[in-house]
């Protein structure tokens, strides 16, 4: 115990005052004595020095380190005025300790160098010249050198302590790593480097030990590279001591080359030769090397030793990456095999060069790749023997010489002279009684000590509360507050920091350290995070170029900090100096609008007062806003006329598919039909009336009010027949529209079919009461009437009407007497009579059968014909559009040829051949028309495909589409070039971009085999792998604000929470009453919204716990949408909009959308405006009342499309000037918002 309490006191390691709590300790028993036997009762138990040490750490006196090492004999600590505190590591370059700088009370890291490196003042000299140059640098990426000096010998460089790991651990343990966490290490240590490389500087030993994980104030790993200077300078003084790289230690295990010239697995080819010749270049060879391991878990040179190593980059290509692990990118491949190039001119030529090639693979993980351990032992270091121990062992002889400077001397002397008195009689006081000791120590015997370790700049303003009473704050640190033992209660004020409570029971005697855990208010957390923001914004220079970098990365930040500090006043601030900055959307404008799209969206007169349209993209051509009803070719085969849901007539150039005319009646249109000569195009719908439209003039030339769908033509064009009230048929004249008679027979039902006779003479018709009559036109008399029939058609000379039958066969009747000439058993229903052989085609149970009229017998039978099936005119083609997928099968009837599949765009909906049979024309459900040739079975008329997807990024930068069979991304700043982002997305129907801009989402397809939800990384712009994804259709999905967290539902009964950076699902919210029909995160990214199936929305929690409901009006919400600041929810439900408080989760308003039902719903990133599109092809606008209820309608109305178009997305533009919208069309509007 003697030599123990000697070394302690050498060690000038304790105060006073804690030489005085040891006094107290030692008078008592030490922890965990044994019981005594009888014959030792009366002996006090002793201390031992490992029991006494233990003491000390646990007081917090000393450190583990210093505890084991004043066990060891080990008395030199101090070095200059740097305090050590424990030992981080050691090696062939010294030893590095951490270590408190007490006149700043700041920790530092302090490496010294072995003493056999520093033999002459032409190294040493060397050594300040590097170390200083070394301290000249600043950059996030380099750990900083902040002193260098020499105390006793020990020449040594002090840097910022950081804590964390250096790569070399990560590769020990988690080899390899993902890729793009490998990538982003490099890409910073790249950054560092070229800082370094611009000041003149190089490395010369980079390998994974040397590059430190740190994280930062966000959470994010941050890259710093260690011994920038000191690596350089060691080396070079190997090559001035003349030491040969082949001669090293005697054992030839070149222990030189190890430690001086780097780790032979990283150095460069150029660096081994000891030339001089080492550069930049030698450092990113050697970066490329630990990018490698990093990748693999492997060395891209193979070699059993150092030779073998050196040998194999001299004359070895490096193996490839890929080899090791398939999936890394053939791209990456070639950045580290050129990075690993023999000669340096193959090489990156900078840093810099690095880092650009890897920014599009790295995407920021929010942590390192595994835990942080706990703090080693330096026990090992001083167990060792040899290499590391002894290092340690050379530093501590020089740290405890018996010369020490003056000013340390006296700085030490008056609390030396109390402590040698306690040390000579130490050995006497532990044989003293307890009596003696109680004497001694009287006057301290009832109170207790606490040691507040609080810096001083901490304590601006400040208070200290002890016991209900204040304490005048003293001028040191750490301070002590000493009174009366008992229970006590601390309280710590400061202004900007939750106040600090704390209660002790402290007993006599006892001392106990105390360090406050601050933490900021929630204020000072929004300020720390607004005041460089504000000042950026208020800078003369901040008048950004919109393209530069510079201003994108402060409209992210300044949008990074609304999502995080969305309720702060700042937040609103924020928002304004968003809107003030100039965006690359501000850039687009009206000329560069086709014309057809600006004279559209112009006609109507609302919007000339409340935008412009100022950005298009897409292909209107051949395209309506919903499905197509109805498509039919002019006689002349130069024109296509179509009808949609929309409720749009439109017609286009056959040749060319442009836009000739459109025409939008009050109804519905489902079947259009040409005059004779083409100059009129008759339309009709589900209700009156049918309406003759006048090509040429493009008016309403007539309208027959009696009639409706379905209607005929005669042959000659002279009478158009269409279905009357009730039962009735109406004949009206062609030219004027005026009615000629009523047919009256059907007595039941609803009239289905039309059809006239070639001669015009004979009108057949068939109902839903199964029965088919032939009607004389001239006089309107009923001819013939034949039950248990439809799908009436006259063959070609008018001789015979063949009919399906309620059995399923095939009927041949005689015009004239009615009488039945042949039946086709199991025939089903005609679809042509062919015009040049006795043939007949008729349709059953997906099979088409074509039959020998002469004798009965069927000839051939084809399989798979879709509903939808007609013959082309000349007989040759029999056509079959699928209705549910996007095929068109096309047999030919003159040979036995399978079929031809034609892909088009989405499930036909309509059919039409052209009057030559060259082409067939397609209407399908997503509002395309398609023309095929029949000849080559391509498509004719190769048009864009629609978009069918779309959104614009947060950061306002991309816009990406899915259009056809790619999934793109158009940057808006570069004049919208396309970059493919992925092939065969065809089925996504919805994308989605994560608040931060990093992920895009997209949905489609069933989900049957593999999930339908896929995720691109902006950053790589590759896709994101999803291996714990579950198959499943997912139907909604929302990102939290800060990114890193997916929601999604499906058709379980449950709300999936998928963690982004792991990539894994971080939990299954369940228990809900029937499915989830919608979803919105709360802007606090803690609780999600769900609305149910039956018609129930409810606030969750994401730990699972709780729930809570908001009020509804048992309605199913298709879409939710948090405002920004999180004051209100909208809904869509039906025809409304319904607006919660989320406070109180009450209804706020109900919006009308004036009996259309809405489509998508946006906030605008201030939250003061909601944008909502709607099946009526408009767009409404609702401001958010400052102060007076909510409007039922909205303030304003923008007109895109036609009356029942339909709106897909509606998209505000992060500074609020700018919608985007997808259109029903296929196309995308970008328009400015006036001021209003």
């Amino acid at each position: 115990m003697d030599s123990f309490l000697k070394t302690l006191e050498a060690s000038r390691l304790l105060n006073a005052q804690q030489w005085q709590a040891i006094r107290q300790e030692l008078s008592d028993s030490p922890p965990h004595a044994q019981a005594a036997s009888h014959e030792n009762q009366r002996r006090k138990p002793r201390w031992s020095p490992q029991q006494l040490a233990d003491r000390l750490v646990q007081l917090g006196f000393l450190t583990r380190w210093q505890a084991d090492m004043v066990l060891a004999g080990k008395k030199g600590f101090y070095l200059d005025k740097y305090r050590l505190l424990d030992c981080i590591g050691t090696g062939g370059m010294g030893a590095v300790f951490k270590a408190l700088n007490p006149e700043l009370d700041r920790l530092v890291a302090v490496k010294v160098l072995a003493p056999d490196i520093l033999k002459n003042e032409q190294a040493i000299a060397r050594f300040r010249q590097e170390i200083q140059a070394a301290a000249a640098l600043n950059d996030r990426n380099i750990v900083a050198a902040l002193d260098a000096g020499n105390d006793r010998g020990c020449y040594y460089l002090v840097m910022e302590y950081v804590e964390g790991h250096d790569l070399g651990y990560f590769v020990k343990h988690y080899s390899p790593l993902s890729i793009s966490w490998a990538c982003e290490c490099i890409r910073q240590a790249a950054l560092g480097l070229q800082h370094a490389h611009e000041r003149g500087l190089v490395h010369r030993d980079i390998k994974p030990s040397n590059l430190l994980i740190a994280v930062d104030e966000d959470g994010r790993p941050v890259t710093k590279i260690l011994d920038l200077g000191l690596a350089k300078f060691v080396s070079e003084l190997v090559t001035t001591e003349d030491l040969s790289p082949l001669g090293g230690s005697e054992d030839g295990s070149l222990t030189q080359i190890g430690e001086f010239l780097g780790t032979p697995d990283y150095i460069a080819p150029e660096q081994a030769e000891w030339d001089g010749s080492a550069d930049i270049r030698s450092d990113l060879f050697s970066l490329g090397c630990t990018f490698f391991r990093l990748l693999t878990g492997q060395l891209p040179f193979a070699g059993e030793n150092v030779l073998e190593k050196l040998a194999a980059r001299k004359n070895s290509a490096p193996r490839s990456a890929r080899t090791y692990r398939p999936e890394i990118p053939v791209e990456l491949d070639e950045i580290v095999l050129r990075m690993l190039a023999r000669s340096p001119q193959d090489r990156f030529q900078t840093p810099r060069a690095v880092a650009q090639a890897l920014a599009p693979f790295c995407r920021m993980n929010s942590s390192t790749p595994g835990p942080q351990p706990k703090s080693r032992s330096a026990l090992p270091y001083v167990a060792s023997t040899g290499g590391e121990g002894s290092r340690l062992e050379q530093i501590f002889q020089r740290l405890e010489t018996e010369f020490a400077s003056t000013s340390v001397r006296r700085h030490h002397e008056s609390r030396r002279r109390s402590i040698r008195y306690w040390v000579a009689i130490s050995a006497t006081v532990l044989a003293i009684s307890t009596i003696v000791w109680g004497g001694f120590l009287w006057q301290d015997a009832s109170q207790a000590t606490l040691l507040i370790d609080w810096p001083l700049a901490d304590r601006e303003q400040a208070k200290l509360i002890v016991g209900g009473q204040a304490w005048k704050i003293p001028g040191n640190n750490p301070f002590r507050v000493q009174r009366e033992a008992g229970n006590w209660k601390l309280e710590l004020h400061r202004e900007g920091y939750e106040p600090v409570t704390q209660k002790f029971s402290l007993s006599r005697g006892e001392l106990r350290n105390f360090t406050p855990d601050w933490q900021e208010t929630p204020a000072t957390r929004v300020l720390r995070d607004w005041r460089p923001l504000e000042s950026r914004g208020r800078d003369s220079t901040a008048q950004f170029d919109p393209l530069s970098d510079e201003s994108a990365q402060y409209r992210l930040d300044l949008q990074a900090f609304c999502r995080k500090h969305y309720k702060s006043h700042e937040a609103s601030e924020a928002t304004t100096m968003l809107r003030r900055q100039v965006w690359p959307i501000d850039r687009l404008d009206t000329a560069a609008v086709p014309h057809l799209e600006c004279h559209d969206f112009d006609s109507h007169p609302q919007n000339r007062e409340v935008a412009r349209l100022v950005g298009s993209l897409g292909d209107s051509r051949l395209k309506f806003w919903q499905a197509v009803t109805s498509v039919v070719l002019s006689p002349d085969g130069k024109r296509i006329a179509g009808s949609s849901a929309d409720g749009t007539i439109q017609v286009f150039d056959a040749s060319t598919g442009d836009h000739l005319m459109r025409f939008e009646p009050l109804f519905i249109p489902t079947m259009l039909l040409f005059s004779r000569t083409g100059q009129t195009l008759a339309i009709a719908g589900p209700t009156p009336p049918v309406l003759l439209w006048d090509l040429d003039s493009q008016q309403v030339r007539a309208s027959i009010p009696e009639a409706s769908a379905p209607i005929a033509i005669s042959e000659k064009g002279l009478f158009i027949a269409g279905r009357a009230a009730g039962q009735e048929i109406a004949l009206a004249e062609m030219d004027t529209g005026r009615l000629v008679r009523l047919l009256q027979g059907h007595a039941t039902g609803e009239l289905r079919g039309l059809s006239f006779s070639h001669n015009g003479k004979m009108l057949a018709s068939f109902g839903s009461d199964s029965s088919v009559y032939l009607w004389d036109v001239a006089s309107g008399q009923e001819r013939r009437r034949f039950p248990k029939a439809q799908h009436p058609l006259f063959s070609f000379d008018d001789t015979y009407l063949a009919a399906g039958t309620m059995t399923s066969d095939l009927v041949l009747w005689d015009t004239q007497t009615g009488e039945s000439q042949r039946t086709f058993d199991e025939g089903g229903y005609p679809l042509a009579f062919l015009p040049a052989a006795p043939v007949i085609i008729s349709r059953r149970q997906g099979r088409a059968i074509l039959w020998n009229l002469n004798n009965g017998e069927e000839i051939r039978t084809i399989l798979d014909v879709p509903d939808l099936a007609l013959v082309s005119p000349h007989g040759q083609w029999l056509a079959g559009g699928d209705a549910s997928v996007g095929e068109i099968r096309l047999w030919p009837l003159t040979s036995s040829s399978p079929a031809q599949v034609l892909s088009a765009s989405a499930p036909i909906t309509a059919l039409a051949f052209s009057p030559d049979s060259a082409d067939i024309v397609s209407g399908a459900e997503d509002g395309v028309v398609q023309v095929f040739s029949t000849a080559t079975h391509n498509e004719r008329l190769p048009l864009p495909p629609p978009i069918a997807a779309a959104d614009l990024s947060p950061d306002g930068r991309y816009l990406a589409f899915r259009q056809g069979e790619h999934l793109q991304i158009a940057e808006i700043q570069s004049d919208w070039p396309d970059q493919i982002l992925s092939s065969a997305p065809f089925e996504l129907k919805s994308l989605r971009f994560s608040p931060d801009s990093d992920l895009l989402a997209g949905l489609g397809g069933t989900g049957f085999f593999r999930s339908n939800l896929r995720l691109w990384a902006m950053a790589s712009r590759q896709e994101v792998p999803l291996p714990e994804f579950p198959p499943g259709t997912v139907q909604k999905l929302d990102f939290s604000g800060n990114g890193q967290w997916l929601a999604t539902i499906g058709d379980a009964r449950s709300v999936r929470i998928w963690n982004l950076p792991r990539q894994t699902m971080q939990i299954e919210l369940e228990d809900f009453g029937s499915r989830p029909t919608a979803l919105a995160w709360n802007p606090d990214g803690q609780r999600v919204t769900v609305a149910l199936a039956d018609g129930s929305v409810q606030l969750r929690n994401v730990s699972g716990s709780g729930g809570k409901a908001f009020k509804t009006e048992s309605r199913i919400f298709r879409d939710l949408a948090f405002q920004p600041q999180g004051d209100f929810l909208a809904g869509s439900a039906d025809d409304r909009i319904v607006i919660w408080e989320t406070r109180t989760r009450d209804i706020a308003a109900i919006l009308s959308m004036a009996g259309t039902r809405p489509t998508s719903l946006s906030w605008n990133f201030d939250g003061t405006a909601l944008a909502v599109g709607g099946q009526d092809g408009a767009v409404r606008i609702w401001d958010l009342p400052p102060a007076v209820p909510w409007q039922t309608a909205p303030q304003r109305t923008i007109q895109i499309g036609p009356g029942r178009g339909l709106i897909k997305r509606v998209v505000w533009s992060p500074e609020s000037r700018h919608l985007l919208i997808v259109n029903g069309n296929g196309t995308l509007s970008v328009i400015r918002l006036l001021p209003h």
